[in-house]
């Protein structure tokens, strides 16, 4: 079940990857495209972690109760890519904007 959710998440993710990488080999890492790219793998990775956890919890027969991180396989560091792929696109979003400034000044 988990995987007929994560497929389409994943091919979400590794097109606008390669898209992104695309970006990188020409001139111009800081495409205004970046962002709206990176905030989809973000909303994906987002939407795989939920649906991992619920599907867990569904499976594993856990109550209101239960602690998630023992039984449901809680990891931090997938909460972390999520949120570190929400800032990166943020970051991306404010060197976009500075650098149409500097070239608007030059």
């Amino acid at each position: 079940m988990l995987g007929l959710v994560a497929v389409p998440l994943n091919y979400l993710v590794l097109r606008r990857l390669l898209a992104i990488v695309e970006t990188f080999r020409g001139a111009t890492p800081l495409s205004p495209r970046t962002r709206p790219r990176l905030q989809a793998i973000a909303w994906a990775l987002l939407g795989c972690r939920f649906s991992a956890s619920s599907l867990a919890r569904r499976e594993g027969g856990l109550d209101a109760g239960a602690s998630l991180h023992l039984q449901a396989g809680f990891s931090i560091s997938g909460w972390l890519a999520v949120l570190l792929t929400f800032l990166l696109a943020r970051v991306f979003a404010e060197g976009t904007h500075m650098r149409e400034d500097l070239e608007g000044t030059v």
